[in-house]
């Protein structure tokens, strides 16, 4: 299995114009409790497929876990898909994602979204439900829960874009701004994103997330076009859906 992933993951783009291939590599230098750090070293591997209506997405996704760089390094895994449904002002969509760590808690999400395009803006919305099989995932012991996120995207140039989100997951509320830059002509493009918890989330003093990394996407002429043709931010949340708290993914 293992093999598999990373062999998807360096996979070489593939030709057609209604076939998209994406890599993606991110650093998440994450902070939910005191003293725990809790960081990913993940690599994602997308692809889209269309077709007349819309199409569909998927992605596999591979890394590492660590707590200050110390003790074992835990596997990082997951997979996603979706179906969508394109529309000239937008589109729509429903899909999943699990996710997990080796040797330790699993999560999984079932999600509905929309797009709306106005020129250079594009309004995101994602619900769903959620299930932890950590046993004190949620208040009260719950292990299933309900999320909704908002978002906004600006696109003022070609190379050049900006978001920012509100995120209701289960009781909590994250706040999130990002950006993102292509290099010029190259089908590569820089990312930076900061999300922190308006106070607590689920069992932790609070959340605080830096994350940046390096994309490789289909060498489309602009940013905005890349993402409304791929769908490559559709099941995007702010917040890594598999959340140990208080202590490191060992």
């Amino acid at each position: 299995m293992r093999l598999l992933i990373l062999a998807l993951l360096l996979a070489p783009p593939a030709a057609g114009a209604e076939t998209f291939w994406d890599t993606t590599f991110t650093y998440f230098a994450r902070e939910n409790v005191e003293d725990n750090d809790n960081d990913i070293i993940r690599g994602t591997a997308g692809v889209t497929l269309e077709d007349g209506q819309g199409g569909w997405r998927g992605e596999v996704a591979l890394g590492i876990r660590n707590e200050f760089f110390e003790g074992d390094y835990a596997l990082d895994y997951g997979a996603a898909g979706l179906r969508f449904y394109s529309r000239d002002d937008g589109a729509w969509w429903a899909g999943g994602r699990v996710r997990g760590v080796e040797d330790g808690d699993v999560s999984g999400e079932l999600l509905v979204g929309l797009e709306r395009y106005w020129g250079p803006l594009t309004a995101r919305g994602l619900a769903g439900v959620q299930a932890l099989s950590d046993e004190d995932g949620f208040d009260d012991g719950r292990q299933v829960s309900g999320l909704a996120l908002a978002e906004v995207s600006y696109y003022p140039f070609d190379i050049v874009s900006f978001r920012s989100s509100l995120t209701l997951d289960d009781a909590d509320l994250l706040g999130a701004v990002g950006g993102e830059l292509k290099l010029g002509r190259l089908p590569v493009s820089l990312f930076a994103d900061w999300t922190v918890a308006v106070d607590g989330y689920r069992n932790d003093e609070f959340y605080n997330d830096f994350f940046f990394g390096f994309r490789i996407t289909p060498n489309f002429a602009s940013l905005r076009d890349r993402d409304r043709s791929t769908l490559i931010r559709a099941l995007d949340r702010p917040v890594d859906p598999l959340q140990i708290q208080g202590r490191s993914d060992e």
